[in-house]
């Protein structure tokens, strides 16, 4: 039986093989729901110490059962650039006084939570392929 971690780090690896690292939301909703029983979605904030502007953004991450937090963007933005393991990103759930949000990302997030199939038909041909593909190798190899 694959681990959540297990199945975040074939996600990363599939996302990148198909051109698909940029996807907004998609990946933290896909791991979410090839591990439906073990997690949940969060939304909240991150911070990245290392940047100037240290205002939190609108952040999207899975928790598990025993409260670990899995934040498959983050992994996803260390397997395109290495040197980001380094910096220090801090999850908050509450919401801060200041904070970057991308009215996109905002949109597509309450149109998952509204209605996830139409979510997903919003999602470019490519996107709902490569869900479907990850989704079918899961039911017959548990990734």
């Amino acid at each position: 039986m694959s681990t959540n971690f297990d199945i975040q780090r074939r996600i990363i690896l599939k996302l990148k093989l198909h051109g698909l690292i940029e996807t907004g939301i998609v990946a933290p909703i896909l791991l979410h729901e090839l591990t439906y029983n073990d997690t949940k979605l969060v939304q909240g904030w991150v911070r990245v110490d290392v940047f100037d502007n240290d205002k939190p953004c609108w952040h999207l991450w899975c928790e598990t059962k025993e409260g670990t937090e899995l934040d498959i963007i983050r992994n996803i933005t260390i397997a395109v650039n290495p040197g980001f393991a380094h910096c220090n990103t801090i999850l908050i759930r509450e919401e801060p006084k200041e904070f970057e949000k991308n009215d996109e990302l905002l949109e597509q997030w309450k149109l998952y939570k509204d209605n996830p199939k139409d979510f997903w038909s919003s999602q470019p041909k490519k996107v709902q392929d490569f869900r479907r593909k990850i989704f079918s190798q899961y039911r017959t190899k548990n990734m």
